[in-house]
Parts: structure tokens; C-alpha cells; sequence
């Protein structure tokens, strides 16, 4: 047996290998968490952000209009841009973080970044999909990215949530109802603009300012804005060039060549485990944390990857066997009668008679199914069954492919959907 330094040359060996393989472990986690990696000095942390000198710097978010010049492209000159970002801020509306980490949503977050990067890209940018699949969550990543980049001198979120679902229950806002009046007064009193003024006059201001400042506006659950096809109209005269407009909707906002849409799903099936075991992991669950992988898929399939019925389900196993929480998504108790009803009601409420009988007979296919077979089941007439088809996608309770040819087109729902329409809901609420 050889010695190295009065060791035995197989226990130095084993030790290399071991600590190498740890190393390369860290690295490659903190690479998939996108953490900054340094070798020298060595460290293996969040990002650091580049933060410029004092005098750089008007306050929280802003950077000096030499900075802000570089990154957009506009006919405006310095000089101007100076004389407008003299203040900045931080809506203090923007709400805390939901999560402590967003899993999943990292390629959702480098393609609208790209957009909001562009000093040619469009000004509107929506995020949309199903009520409780994260939209809320991945725009407020977002703004907090563009912080981090210091990408605007002013940010400004305004909210259009009637309801919010929280903890099992559903709170109604206070501030009801929600008008495109009410989220013009908003932003004129984020951007400082007196109430004096005639709203042609505060409209123009803005116009003006958010051609001179550049700045991002989010408007979250837009879609509960009455005439809310009205509001992308004005939403998208006012946005300046060198300014950006995020809005979160539950109906997909494809048709509108001025806007860049996202549509969200469910998460993948890894990063909806991740998400069950960091929820498992506040709320002190250590039946989750001692769980396979395989044994966590249940919930995954159950919930399609939708985070709000992850987080319902991982807050029940408290104090309910896993079989029984997912047997109450088919039979539902107080708090899953809710998180439906918060999902789906008030998009039940605006189909059509026809895109209502499609939907009901979609659980009859086993997955997907085309045009044809839905037709014949769902008893709906050849010369509407386009119409309906549509209005579904287009409410984001239909899924399609991207396939042309209609032998190939094929729709199908999301597995939480399938539960719902399981239920005795849609029959109480008719």
C-alpha cells in the first residue's frame, strides 16, 4: 500500500474525488438558480448588481440620464432627459413577493426581459393564461429584474384585482368597482400630475412624460376592467417610445399586433416538485421534505403545475391525508370550492351558451381531441363551432397546438380544468 504524507494514497484519493464532485455539484446548482460564480475570490451567491457612484444616482431605481441615454434609443436628447428623471421613484403599490423563489419561469423571464431591453421593441407586453398560474408572480419577477438592470427611472403597478385568494378564501378588494377612469387617476398621481386639470390635459402630460422618462407601468388583471379591449386602445396611445407596459389578463391578447403575448401553462413536472417542497419547506412539513420524488407526483398531476392549487393542496396536508385533498378536488370542500370559483367563475360567467356546451364535454376525451369529435359530442352546430372553439382559446380554458391543418388541430384542458368541470360547480352556478 503506497503513503502520501503518511496517509494511505487511497483515502487522499477518495477525498479529491468527494470534493470535486461536491464542488461541481454547488456549481451546478447555483448555475440552474441562477447565482453569480466566482473562483477567485471564491464565491457562490445571488447576482451582484453594478450600482452606479452617489452622484450617479437620483434615488431608489433611477439612474443618471447619461445611463438611461445609453440603453434607449430615442430622438430626445440628453439635455431633456436629464430635466426629467431629476425624480424617480418605486410605486409604493408594488406588492411584496408571493414566493421566495420563482421556479420554473426563468425562460418566460429572459424573453420578456429581451422586449424590455429593445428600445424598437413593442410597448405592451401581456402576460396572460389561466386565473392562479402565476402571472401576478412572473410580472412581479420581472420588475424586479428591471430594478436590479435599473432599466427605468419610474415604475409604477397598478392592480385591477377584484378578488384575491389567499390562505383558502377569497377577499373581494375594497376599492371596487375598477375603471379605466379609476387607472387613469392612478397613474396620474404616480407620475405627479395635479388633479386640476381636465383629463385630456392630464392624458397629454402623461404622454408627454412617458416620452421623456423612461418608465414601466403594470396593470395586473386588466381583463376585469370593463371594456377592457377599449382600454389596450388608450393604454397603447399613451405608452411613449422609450417607456413599457406590462399587463397580466386571463383572456389571451394575440390578436393585437402592438402587443407581445406570453401565454403561461403549468409548470414542468420538476420545478412543480421544487414548488411543493419549498412551500412543504415554510410551512415546516417534514413528511414532504422526507418524500420522493415519486411520491409527489400526484400532486403534480392533479394540479396540472398550477401554483395556486399547489400552494391549496400543500397548505391542507397539515392536517388531511394527501388521498383525501386530491379526492376534494373532484368532491370540493369550502377552501377548494373557492380556489375554483376564483379560477373559473367569472370567466364562466362571460361564455357564450355554445363555448359552455364545448367546455362541459371536453372531460369525455381522455386527453385531446380535434375539431370533428368535439363537434359531434358537444352537439354544437358545424356553422359555430369555430365561433365557440375560439372563445375558449381565447379565454385561456382551452389549450390547442400549433398545428395548421385542421386533420392535425387538436384541444384539449388543462388537468385542473378537468377537475372543475368534474364538479357539481358549473350546475349550481348556472
Amino acid at each position: 500500500m503506497r503513503f502520501i504524507g503518511g496517509l494511505p494514497s487511497w483515502l487522499i484519493v477518495t477525498a479529491v474525488v468527494t470534493c470535486t464532485l461536491f464542488v461541481a455539484y454547488l456549481v451546478f446548482k447555483a448555475m440552474r438558480e441562477g447565482r453569480e460564480i466566482s473562483f477567485w475570490p471564491p464565491r457562490i451567491g445571488p447576482r451582484s448588481v453594478n450600482r452606479p457612484e452617489p452622484h450617479e444616482t437620483t434615488s431608489l431605481g433611477a439612474t443618471s440620464s447619461s445611463n438611461i441615454m445609453q440603453d434607449n434609443t430615442s430622438s430626445l436628447t440628453q439635455k431633456e432627459h436629464s430635466s426629467e428623471l431629476d425624480v424617480a421613484q418605486i410605486d409604493p403599490n408594488l406588492p411584496d413577493k408571493s414566493y421566495s423563489h420563482l421556479w420554473g419561469r426563468e425562460n418566460q423571464i429572459r424573453s420578456v426581459m429581451g422586449v424590455l431591453r429593445d428600445p424598437n421593441g413593442p410597448r405592451l407586453t401581456a402576460i396572460t393564461g389561466l386565473g392562479g398560474i402565476g402571472k401576478t408572480a412572473l410580472a412581479r419577477e420581472i420588475v424586479a429584474r428591471c430594478q436590479q438592470e435599473q432599466l427605468y427611472g419610474q415604475i409604477s403597478w397598478q392592480t385591477a384585482k377584484e378578488e384575491i385568494f389567499e390562505g383558502g378564501i377569497i377577499t373581494r378588494s375594497a376599492d371596487l368597482p375598477v375603471s379605466m377612469a379609476s387607472l387613469l387617476s392612478n397613474l396620474f398621481a404616480d407620475f405627479g400630475i395635479q388633479d386640476d386639470k381636465s383629463e385630456g390635459t392630464r392624458i397629454a402630460e402623461l404622454r408627454r412624460i412617458l416620452a421623456s422618462r423612461p418608465s414601466l407601468i403594470v396593470i395586473d388583471n386588466l381583463e376585469t376592467v370593463p371594456d377592457f379591449k377599449h382600454a389596450i386602445t388608450a393604454l397603447s396611445q399613451i405608452a411613449g417610445p422609450i417607456s413599457r407596459i406590462i399587463l397580466t389578463s386571463r383572456p389571451q391578447l394575440m390578436q393585437y399586433d402592438s402587443i407581445y403575448s406570453l401565454p403561461l401553462d403549468g409548470l414542468l413536472e420538476t420545478d412543480a416538485i421544487s414548488l411543493i417542497r419549498d412551500e412543504a419547506a415554510h410551512k415546516g412539513l417534514g413528511s414532504i421534505d422526507r418524500a420522493s420524488d415519486k411520491d409527489l407526483r400526484d400532486i403534480y398531476q392533479a394540479t396540472g403545475g398550477a401554483p395556486l392549487a399547489i400552494r391549496l393542496v400543500v397548505g391542507q396536508m397539515r392536517h388531511l391525508p394527501l388521498e383525501v385533498i386530491l379526492a376534494n378536488l373532484v368532491r370540493p370542500n369550502t377552501q377548494t370550492e373557492s380556489m375554483y370559483s376564483f379560477i373559473y367563475r367569472a370567466t364562466w360567467k362571460t361564455l357564450s351558451p355554445d363555448a359552455r356546451k364545448v367546455l362541459l364535454i371536453m372531460p369525455t376525451f381522455p386527453s385531446t381531441a380535434n375539431r370533428s369529435a368535439i363537434q359531434a359530442v358537444s352537439t354544437v352546430p358545424e356553422s359555430r363551432i369555430d365561433v365557440a372553439l375560439s372563445e375558449l382559446v381565447a379565454m385561456s380554458v382551452l389549450d390547442t397546438n400549433d398545428q395548421i391543418a385542421v386533420t392535425k388541430k387538436r384541444y384539449g384542458i388543462h388537468p385542473l380544468t378537468r377537475h372543475f368541470l368534474n364538479t357539481e360547480l358549473v350546475h349550481k352556478w348556472a
